[in-house]
C-alpha cells in the first residue's frame, strides 16, 4: 500500500500513531472500500493510563463517510486491557461513533444534514435507519445545549405551538437578544415556567436577573411568570392583543344578523387594516355600521388599539389606553363590554410595551418554523424527537455548534 493513501486515510478518517492500517481493499462488486487496522500503541489501561496486560482482541466494524459513492467500511482489530484497579476495558477507538456502529464524523454529517432537511429524508440519502438518526440528532444535541450559557440572559418570550393534533402543545422559550430558542417543553400550563426556571439556573442563569416577559394574555402563563418570576415585568405581546379585539369584531359581527347581501366578502375587510383597504371597500364598510352601530364599536375599537400601538409617549398611551376601555365598558354590547374587561385585567402589561417595545414577533417566527418543520417531518412519532430538532435548528443562533 502506497504511504500517500496510508497518509490520506489517517488523515480523513481520524487513525493515530496507535493504530496501523493493514489492509485497503477496494470492491467491485457491490462497490465498497473496506480498511483493515489494528493496535499497535501502549498496553495502558485506557481509563487510569498505567500499563496492563492485555486480554483479549475484539474485531469491531464501523462505516465511515462514502468514498466517492462507494461505501467505506473500517475494521479494527481492537484490544482489551485487564487492569488490576479498574477491570477489564476496551482501547480508546478515536474514530468510533458514540451511539452507532458508525465513525463520529459520520454520525456529525448526520446531524449536520438533520439540521437541514427531514429526518427521514437524512436516512434516505446516508442510508441510515431512521431510528439511529434520531439517536445521534438526540446525542449531538444534548451534547450541544449542555454548554447553553444563560448567564446573560435578562428577558425572554414565551409562547406555544401545537405539536400534533388533539389539542397537543410544546412551549417554547425565545432568547429576545439571539433569537433562538433556548428551552421547549410540553404542554402550556404555569408549570413550563418552573421548568424554565429550573433549565435557566442548570445553565448558569438567575431568575432574579429576569426584568422582563413578553407573552401573550394567556392565565397560565401569566400566572407562571409571576410565581416563578417575580422580579420581572409583563409585557404582553401587540399581536395577541388586537388578536383579542379582532375574535370580538368577529362575533360581533355573527351575532349582529348581518344581512348576506351587505356582509359578503366582508369578513376579510373586518380583519384587515383600514389603511390597506380601497376608498369603494372603505365607503362599503361604512354603510355597514351605519346600519349596525355595535359593528361599527367594534371595529373602531379594533384599530383604536392599532392606533395605541403607535404613540411614542407613556402618558399619552396611558391615557389612550384607559379611554378605549371606558368606551368598552359603557357599550351595551356583552362581547365589547367583556373585551374592556380583559384589556382593564391586563392593563399594566399591555401598557408596558411603551416602556420596553418586546414582542413575540421572533418567537412567532421560531413557530411558523416548527410548524413548517412538523410539515415537512409529515408529523413526529415523539414529542422529544420534535424538541430535539428544534434544539439542533437552533444551536447556530445561541452561539453553540454540534
Amino acid at each position: 500500500m502506497g504511504t500517500d493513501l496510508e497518509t490520506w486515510l489517517k488523515k480523513n478518517i481520524g487513525f493515530d500513531d496507535e493504530w496501523k492500517i493493514e489492509g485497503v481493499d477496494f470492491k467491485t462488486s457491490p462497490l465498497s472500500l473496506d480498511v483493515t487496522v489494528s493496535y499497535v500503541g501502549p498496553k495502558v489501561c485506557p481509563v487510569c493510563g498505567n500499563e496492563c496486560a492485555r486480554y483479549d482482541t475484539l474485531v469491531r466494524k464501523w462505516r465511515d463517510l462514502d468514498f466517492g459513492s462507494s461505501p467505506c467500511n473500517i475494521t479494527a482489530h481492537v484490544p482489551r486491557f485487564d487492569c488490576p484497579v479498574h477491570g477489564v476495558h476496551q482501547t480508546v477507538v478515536p474514530w468510533a461513533g458514540n451511539v452507532s456502529k458508525l465513525t463520529n464524523r459520520f454520525e456529525r454529517k448526520c446531524a449536520e444534514y438533520s439540521a437541514c432537511m427531514p429526518v427521514h429524508l437524512v436516512s434516505k440519502l446516508t442510508g441510515v435507519r431512521d431510528n439511529t438518526v434520531w439517536s445521534i440528532v438526540r446525542y449531538y444535541t444534548d451534547k450541544a445545549m449542555d454548554n447553553l450559557d444563560l448567564s446573560g440572559m435578562t428577558a425572554f418570550c414565551v409562547d406555544e405551538t401545537s405539536s400534533r393534533r388533539g389539542h397537543q402543545y410544546i412551549t417554547t422559550f425565545t432568547d429576545p437578544k439571539t433569537g433562538g430558542i433556548v428551552f421547549a417543553t410540553a404542554d402550556r400550563d404555569s408549570s413550563v415556567l418552573c421548568e424554565f426556571r429550573k433549565w435557566l439556573i442548570a445553565h448558569g442563569g438567575d431568575s432574579d436577573n429576569i426584568k422582563s416577559v413578553c407573552s401573550d394574555m394567556s392565565g397560565a402563563f401569566t400566572k407562571g411568570i409571576r410565581d416563578f418570576f417575580p422580579k420581572a415585568v409583563i409585557v404582553y405581546d401587540p399581536f395577541h392583543v388586537i388578536q383579542a379585539a379582532n375574535a370580538t369584531l368577529d362575533t360581533v359581527r355573527k351575532t349582529s344578523g348581518l344581512k348576506s347581501s351587505l356582509g359578503r366578502g366582508l369578513r376579510f375587510d373586518f380583519m384587515r387594516n383600514r389603511e390597506t383597504l380601497s376608498m369603494t371597500r372603505r365607503e362599503r364598510l361604512e354603510a355597514v355600521f351605519d346600519q349596525y352601530f355595535y359593528l361599527g364599536k367594534a371595529y373602531a375599537i379594533k384599530e383604536q388599539l392599532r392606533d395605541f400601538y403607535t404613540l411614542c409617549d407613556y402618558d399619552d398611551a396611558m391615557q389612550f389606553l384607559l379611554g378605549i376601555i371606558d368606551r368598552c365598558m359603557d357599550s351595551d354590547n356583552d362581547d365589547i363590554s367583556d373585551l374592556g374587561l380583559t384589556l382593564d385585567k391586563h392593563f399594566w402589561g399591555i401598557l408596558e410595551w411603551h416602556r420596553c417595545r418586546m414582542s413575540n414577533g421572533i418567537a412567532e417566527g421560531n413557530n411558523s418554523v416548527i410548524q413548517a418543520m412538523k410539515r415537512s417531518a409529515r408529523g413526529f412519532r415523539d414529542t422529544e424527537n420534535m424538541m430535539s430538532l428544534i434544539y439542533l435548528r437552533s444551536l447556530k443562533k445561541n452561539g453553540l455548534s454540534i
